[in-house]
């Protein structure tokens, strides 16, 4: 099935929504209740989201890594401010990814979850994707 690009596989939620709870716990250290109630979600989802996020988040920080220092002209000089070790790093990174593409594209902004699901595709809030590993339940 073809997604929209707002939208996450495997997720009923729009992108936008999962990258405000994302951001809501990296950002401003908000736990799993807090930022269900700020984004109007059950807490059991959104603690899943940032379960998963936090469970991909060395492998999300590498590639997003890569692709910086590959499509960047200046790598240096878009890298983002150190960013503590997790969801903090994910934000970070991929917001500097996101910088990148809008550079190359020529556009104002790209928000940093677009960037994410254009880089990587549907499954970027996906942790099983990340981890390579196939969900059979």
């Amino acid at each position: 099935m073809l997604l929209p690009v707002g939208l996450a596989g495997r997720r009923a939620d729009e992108a936008a929504v999962i990258a405000v709870a994302i951001e809501a716990k990296a950002v401003n250290g908000f736990g799993y209740r807090r930022v269900a109630a700020l984004v109007g979600r059950p807490p059991s989802t959104v603690r899943g989201w940032l379960r998963a996020v936090a469970a991909a988040a060395p492998a999300m920080v590498g590639t997003f890594t890569a692709l910086v220092l590959r499509d960047a002209g200046d790598a240096a000089g878009l890298w983002p401010a150190p960013a503590p070790a997790g969801i903090g790093a994910v934000v970070g990174i991929v917001a500097a990814y996101a910088h990148v593409i809008a550079e190359r594209r020529g556009v104002d902004m790209v928000t940093w979850q677009v960037a994410g699901l254009a880089a990587v595709g549907p499954w970027f809030f996906c942790a099983p994707w990340w981890r390579k590993t196939i969900n059979t339940s």
